[in-house]
């Protein structure tokens, strides 16, 4: 990729005004070789020209694939949305089916990311039946929204079916794509162990791309929870640099959230409020609930409440995200390891050990701003649900 990339950027300008496609590869060119920070500004213009300009269909056909990528590495939400659903309805109206899975599969995973599982699982089912009619590859959607639920027999099922085919087919991108999923379904069932190994492989391959920087919460979150810090600290260090590009709610807010695990004190406090604060702008509500349940468990362990921090969630947050995350099991009581950095490389420090919670209740009986009950009368207390968090219900 490196060598197509610098000789893509040795090649003589086009002649006249360059066209989108010139622009989009110009932009990826530059991130292959020279990074994010060079590339941020080319991206972020080919992004909006893809989502807003007319471009003639031949040409988005053929890169706005591509153009989504440029998109999404600066953290652009609102023209990834638009792109997606352009060329959705686009591929819809004109019955071209071999990119109509393409882009249902793209609208499958943007749908399900937003927390509106229903809609997610509609558009799949519509992209699973062109590529059973067409004998295109299977759509990687299904994965994504089976981590998302929680849905642990399908989720691996799933995840183990598209590791397999992806293999024998070459295809390093489904793998990496797999690996981030079983990460979120790893880390939302508690064992943090899987999903650091997971979450690891996936942060670790395409670096310049935007399913490693995706995996880098994940490897930061089960790194914490395992004592690895001086990993967490590193993947932190990498997320930072990946998110500072874009400056918007999304990346920052993922960052604020993953800073926050690896804070002590008033700072936990801080990048978990600026956090939540920054992923209620956007409409990745399975990420923002994320946020608060994480900071509720925190402050749980400090013995503490948030004065507001239920009422700030948005109305279409307690509707419809249901993510598949924390108030996990026993070992989250103690909470992670100590502050860390990036670059620090001192050993962990164990925070004092709270009462045990009974295991196995994860997402969807979290305990929320509740103080840690007693083993005896766990059983007794009626826990507060996650729908009661997200609102919900099943």
């Amino acid at each position: 990729m490196h060598e197509v990339s610098l000789a893509a950027r040795s090649a003589p300008p086009p002649a006249g005004a360059p066209r989108p496609p010139d622009l989009l590869l110009d932009g990826l060119a530059v991130l292959v070789t020279a990074g994010r920070a060079q590339a941020a500004p080319l991206l972020r213009r080919v992004a909006r020209v893809f989502a807003e300009e007319e471009i003639p269909m031949a040409e988005r056909l053929r890169w706005s694939p591509v153009a989504v990528v440029a998109a999404v590495t600066v953290w652009d939400e609102e023209s990834w949305h638009a792109i997606a659903d352009r060329e959705l309805q686009s591929c819809r109206e004109a019955g071209l089916l071999a990119q109509l899975v393409i882009w249902a599969d793209a609208m499958a995973l943007l749908t399900t990311w937003r927390g509106d599982f229903a809609a997610a699982a509609s558009v799949i089912a519509e992209a699973e039946a062109i590529a059973a009619a067409t004998g295109t590859r299977a759509p990687l959607g299904a994965v994504l929204l089976a981590g998302f639920r929680g849905a642990e027999a399908e989720a691996a099922r799933l995840i183990e079916a598209m590791i397999t085919a992806a293999r024998a087919a070459g295809q390093g991108v489904a793998v990496q794509w797999s690996q981030w999923a079983a990460a979120i379904l790893c880390n939302g069932l508690g064992r943090y162990e899987e999903a650091l190994a997971q979450a690891q492989q996936a942060a670790e391959q395409t670096a310049e791309l935007y399913t490693s920087m995706w995996a880098l919460p994940e490897l930061i979150e089960a790194a914490s929870w395992t004592g690895q810090t001086r990993l967490a600290a590193d993947a932190l260090g990498r997320l930072a640099e990946a998110t500072s590009v874009g400056q918007t709610d999304w990346g920052q807010g993922i960052y604020a959230r993953s800073r926050a695990l690896l804070s002590d004190g008033e700072d936990t406090e801080h990048w978990y409020r600026e956090a939540a604060a920054r992923l209620s702008r956007t409409g990745f509500r399975p990420e923002l609930a994320r946020a608060h349940l994480l900071y509720g468990e925190w402050l749980r362990r400090e013995g503490r409440r948030a004065a507001g921090h239920r009422r700030d969630r948005p109305q279409a947050h307690r509707r419809r995200a249901r993510p598949a995350h924390p108030a996990r099991d026993a070992d989250r009581a103690a909470g992670p390891g100590r502050h860390v950095e990036p670059g620090d490389r001192r050993p962990a420090v164990p925070q004092p050990t709270h009462r045990r919670v009974p295991p196995g209740q994860g997402l969807h009986q979290a305990r929320y701003h509740l103080p840690p009950p007693t083993p005896a009368g766990a059983a007794r207390q009626r826990p507060r649900q996650a729908d009661d968090v997200t609102g919900c219900r099943h």
